[in-house]
């Protein structure tokens, strides 16, 4: 410390000679930030204030006050030990007033240890280099509570760049839609996922549905965290993110991972299995969802028609989530809905109203009678099938409004096919054929084996068609 021409002057050498070039005024702006909010987690006391003076901006805390040596400080072992804190290098301090004198922005910092202004001279002993040196003078007021920090040239663009780098200070807020011991899952508004540590915006993500801020840092973070605290490689957060999200029950979090399962492609967190595991089984738990393979036999088209009309929402999921989930359960232990599981209680629950053929115009008794030339076509009526009959309805017993256009009642081993399909041979040998596979593959709708099965019938009327 050297000695200045007033005798209650004295002057600091923060030994800065090349300044981050890279460093905007805003990122230095960030700094006096971030140090001001880590004296309010430290000292716990009142919130920072950031107020617009008119022609200079304040960032005041109302902590202990800003020391000299502050100034001189590499590290901060009071900040290296707490988890909450944002800054941990003393250098962060010194970058950002060197990198605001470089862009000709003057600073003046008052606290009860003393008044504080910049400039740059020659180094001591070394007349050939110019250094950035803090003016300490007698405090303004010595009763002071906390530190302010005056900034003259900072423009509001350069102030509010700054302050949205800090999850509480972001305009306009930022939404926490879960929090949890080790961070916070956030909507965000812009084309890119911010990402915070304690608050502080260390990255952003191109790919990611919801941005993320992680209160409790891993080691590997914590050493990622360098000195511009920008662009922290995505590995070192990576893993905390997953944690988070198979975590988080709240709803809120879980209503968007459904709604993302549905783009083409979806965002980054959906392409983790045990995110869309998780997921999966919590939306299960609601009993709204359906859930089917994504690419699946076309003929299950049909049947998620029937699942949105019955008010329920089906949800087509990956190839590789399809088979972990397959035959599993949700954390209450409930089978995971599927659309297979849906048809069979569908199937299970019809209530037929039945019409004898003498109620059947003669039209329709025309259409009736092909059925025996149907059956012809595919070698005769298999033995598994009883009986066809005619249903003026097929309802659900618990659900009057829900209707189909047949089906197959594997307990009566009969096929009920509704009325109006009686219009036209082609719409009645539709139904038919499409029934007789389900008796004759013993599978449901949308299942390869009923699939296989419609086909191979197919085959077998166009071949008989074909022969006569």
């Amino acid at each position: 410390m050297e000695t200045y021409n007033n005798p209650t002057t004295q002057i600091l050498d923060l030994n800065v000679d090349k300044i981050l070039e890279s460093w905007t005024i805003a990122q230095a702006v960030r700094e006096l930030i971030a140090n001001a909010l880590d004296e309010q987690t430290l000292s716990q006391s009142d919130p920072v204030q950031i107020s617009d003076l008119g022609e200079k901006w304040e960032i005041r805390d109302f902590g202990r006050g800003i020391h000299p040596n502050h100034f001189v400080l590499n590290e901060n072992p009071e900040k290296l030990n707490n988890p909450k804190i944002i800054g941990k290098f003393g250098f962060g301090l010194k970058d950002a007033l060197g990198t605001l004198f470089r862009n000709g922005v003057e600073v003046e910092i008052h606290s009860r240890h003393g008044y504080f202004t910049l400039i740059r001279q020659q180094k001591s002993g070394l007349e050939e280099m110019a250094t950035l040196h803090v003016i300490v003078s007698p405090p303004t007021d010595p009763r002071m509570v906390g530190t302010s920090i005056l900034l003259h040239g900072v423009t509001a663009k350069d102030m509010s760049q700054a302050k949205n780098m800090f999850l509480q200070l972001a305009d306009p807020p930022i939404e926490v839609l879960d929090t949890l011991p080790i961070g916070q899952i956030i909507r965000y508004t812009g084309k890119l996922a911010p990402i915070f540590v304690n608050g502080l915006q260390v990255g952003e993500e191109p790919r990611f549905l919801f941005g993320y801020n992680i209160i409790a840092p891993t080691p590997a973070l914590q050493r990622a965290m360098n000195r511009e605290r920008r662009h922290v490689g995505r590995t070192a957060y990576v893993s905390q993110v997953k944690e988070l999200l198979l975590k988080s029950e709240k709803q809120a979090v879980i209503q968007v991972l459904a709604e993302d399962f549905a783009r083409k492609p979806p965002h980054e967190e959906l392409t983790w299995l045990p995110v869309q595991e998780h997921a999966v089984r919590l939306l299960n738990k609601g009993k709204k969802y359906v859930f089917y393979k994504d690419d699946g036999p076309l003929l299950q088209n049909s049947l998620i028609s029937e699942v949105q009309r019955d008010g329920l929402i089906p949800l087509g999921i990956p190839k590789k989530l399809w088979k972990k989930i397959l035959g599993q359960g949700d954390y209450q232990q409930s089978p995971i809905f599927t659309l297979d599981e849906y048809a069979k209680q569908r199937n299970a629950n019809f209530q037929p109203e039945f019409i004898s053929e003498e109620e059947l115009t003669e039209a329709e008794q025309q259409v009736w009678a092909s059925r025996k030339k149907i059956f012809g076509a595919i070698g005769g009526r298999p033995a598994q099938i009883r009986e066809v009959r005619v249903a003026e309805k097929i309802v659900l017993k618990e659900k009057a409004n829900s209707e189909v256009i047949g089906v197959w009642e594997e307990k009566y081993l009969r096929i009920v096919v509704r009325r109006d399909q009686l219009r036209s041979h082609r719409a009645f040998a539709a139904v038919l054929l499409h029934e007789i596979a389900h008796a004759t593959s013993g599978a449901d709708d949308i299942t390869a084996g009923f699939e296989h099965e419609l086909t191979n019938l197919l085959g077998k009327v166009a071949e008989a068609l074909l022969n006569q």
